[in-house]
């Protein structure tokens, strides 16, 4: 289970880490979120942190929402996860969050890509 405490004290470092307000964080997520709500999830208040909100943070941040939400870098983690440790709602949540991950990248790829375009047309 996520501990949802920890989750916002590691998005609250990291926000830090980088030198960024509350408000430069929500600025930099694909929603926009204000500053009040990024407040809430990192004093672990959030009433509902969804896996699209949790990975536009952590692309925000630029760094894995798995370390995000469990403190483990899904590149340095020697262990595999194995799902069937997993409750069903964990399951889903999981495949849910790795969907939404890569729609999220994928989007933010393809934004990126179009304003890239907008630039050099304008030369």
């Amino acid at each position: 289970m996520i501990d949802i405490e920890m989750l916002g004290q590691r998005i609250k470092e990291t926000r830090e880490r980088r030198g960024w307000t509350q408000r430069r964080l929500g600025e930099e997520m694909a929603s926009e979120m204000t500053p009040a709500w990024v407040s809430l999830v990192e004093r672990g208040r959030s009433p509902r942190l969804s896996v699209i909100r949790l990975a536009e943070i952590a692309e925000a941040l630029a760094v894995d929402a798995a370390y995000l939400a469990a403190g483990v870098n899904a590149n340095e983690h020697s262990e595999p996860l194995v799902l069937d440790d997993l409750t069903r709602e964990e399951q889903r949540i999981v495949w849910e969050f790795v969907h939404s991950s890569r729609t999220i990248r994928r989007a933010t790829e393809q934004a990126r890509a179009r304003e890239n375009r907008r630039r050099r047309a304008r030369g």
